[in-house]
């Protein structure tokens, strides 16, 4: 309904017009019926509504809203008020102050102005009031009403595209960075995009669409990428080679792969978005993987686990670091290695040596860091021996 300014819904129960009524019915089935399906689907996968998968009723009220004016507005006082209060009560009972975040604007375009204002107002007060205010006006100057929703179409048209471009160079950014075509030219065949779920799914995404080159995803054991992009989850032997499920060994020359992941190969470049081209050494194998770290060094969950393939003598060692007083149990293949004590903001290095398990170079080594609260690691690999 706020898509559509509020004011036409009212013009369309106005219209008296009986070479209307076909339109006027088809309107509100429209509207009912698409409002339910998208509503069923907003509650299901997205979380909060879905004002893009509406835009189809923009024209059918634009049409209405003409009309009543070209009929010289009609305006039957009982019916005006009973409509103005039906669509006010809807804004009402709506959950503005909820539903203008963040994570809903790239569905709801209408709602950015709101978003860009919380805080400073009570949205689930004023967007009704303001809704009334603007219904009465145009009621009682109808000759107001085509200035006035252009007005407010125009500001909240200023207000969506500033964010959008400001978003648009944040998720850029998060993405792909700066450089988003950087891949192809470093490459003489078909990449792989060795994807680990600390990155952004969208990098997967966009690499692919900015690099033709990138042609081939895998998920590595549970990662996967949405959207319908195709795929084949793999997971690595102890000694770092990747698999299939069925266990057939996955190839690839070259190959993506997020900054927490190190495959064996040679190492063509990077991405300030936190992931690197490799040039693969058959067999397609992980080196070292670092778990539970995002692509920004933060362990949410409170746990590191630090995986070397194909383990030979050496030390994992890095940094960590958190913004509150938190102790870190240090585990080495699962037994008890050290603990560390943080204090806010002042980082700490790491260090464990390695306890090889036999026949050296063909097995898996661990160090796992397990805080009582979340910490940041800004750098943790592993260093032979």
């Amino acid at each position: 309904m706020l898509i559509t300014g509020v004011v036409p819904v009212v013009a369309l129960v106005l219209l008296r017009d009986g070479n209307l009524r076909t339109f006027q019915a088809l309107t509100f089935a429209l509207t009912g019926w698409l409002a339910l399906q998208v509503g069923m689907f907003a509650s299901r996968h997205i979380g909060h509504s879905a004002e893009r998968n509406l835009f189809v009723l923009v024209p059918v009220y634009a049409i209405a809203l003409t009309c009543w004016l070209e009929r010289g507005a009609p305006r039957r006082l009982v019916v005006a008020a009973s409509a103005a209060a039906v669509c006010v009560a809807l804004l009402v009972v709506f959950p503005f102050e909820r539903f203008a975040a963040l994570a809903a604007t790239p569905s709801n375009f209408s709602l950015i102005p709101l978003y860009n204002v919380t805080g400073s107002v009570d949205l689930d007060l004023v967007v009704p009031l303001v809704a009334a205010v603007v219904v009465a006006l145009c009621l009682a100057f109808p000759r107001a009403t085509i200035p006035l929703l252009l007005v407010l179409g125009v500001v909240a048209s200023v207000s969506a595209t500033r964010f959008v471009g400001a978003q648009s160079s944040v998720v850029q950014d998060l993405a792909v960075g700066r450089e988003k075509m950087w891949i192809d030219p470093l490459v003489d065949a078909r990449v792989a995009f060795l994807y680990s779920g600390d990155l952004h799914w969208e990098t997967v995404w966009q690499s692919a669409f900015w690099n033709p080159s990138v042609r081939t995803v895998y998920g590595l054991l549970d990662a996967g990428v949405p959207g319908g992009i195709p795929q084949r989850a793999v997971g690595p032997f102890e000694e770092g080679r990747l698999v299939f499920n069925e266990g057939q060994q996955a190839h690839a020359r070259y190959a993506l792969a997020s900054d927490r992941v190190q495959l064996v190969g040679d190492r063509l470049g990077g991405s300030t978005a936190g992931y690197s081209l490799w040039r693969l050494r058959a067999p397609f194998r992980v080196a070292t993987w670092a778990q539970g770290v995002d692509a920004s060094g933060t362990a949410g969950s409170g746990e590191v686990e630090f995986q070397v393939y194909a383990c030979r003598a050496g030390v994992v060692e890095g940094d960590v670091v958190a913004s509150e007083p938190i102790a870190i149990e240090l585990l080495r293949n699962g037994d008890r290695y050290g603990r560390i004590d943080l204090e806010a903001g002042v980082p700490k290095q790491v260090s464990v040596p390695l306890v090889v398990p036999e026949p050296a170079g063909h097995r898996r080594c661990t160090v796992t860091l397990h805080g009582t609260g979340a910490f940041n690691v800004p750098r943790l690999n592993y260093r032979p021996a």
